[in-house]
């Protein structure tokens, strides 16, 4: 649907009078729309694929984080050892909820692009 609605966006067309009072119309049409509104899904998927990969990243160094707080509160101080549980829970639904939204992207991008 966005590919569609860019490819419209780029095939508008203008009408110019003459002075003799036919006019002639002209617009966008020569332009490669299909290389348009692939050029821009391409690019909003680099941004999607670029979010949720750092985002994962990030998730991954909480929880190492967590796990190494964890092993040092482990050694005698309680509030490390909770705080280190914490973070490795927060990470763990961090990247369940960023894996489901990466799946709820596809699908809809499944849906909009291939027409279903």
């Amino acid at each position: 649907m966005i590919s569609k609605l860019f490819a419209s966006f780029l095939t508008a067309q203008t009408y110019t009078a003459s002075p003799t009072g036919a006019g002639t119309v002209t617009g966008l049409a020569k332009w490669n729309v299909d290389s348009a509104a692939h050029q821009f899904d391409t690019m909003y998927t680099n941004i999607i694929k670029v979010l949720m990969s750092s985002i994962v990243n990030i998730c991954i160094a909480v929880f190492i984080t967590g796990a190494l707080l964890y092993v040092i509160g482990s050694f005698g101080k309680e509030d490390l050892k909770s705080n280190g549980k914490n973070m490795m829970i927060g990470a763990l639904i961090g990247l369940l909820i960023v894996q489901l939204g990466r799946a709820i992207v596809h699908v809809t991008l499944l849906f909009l692009y291939n027409g279903f």
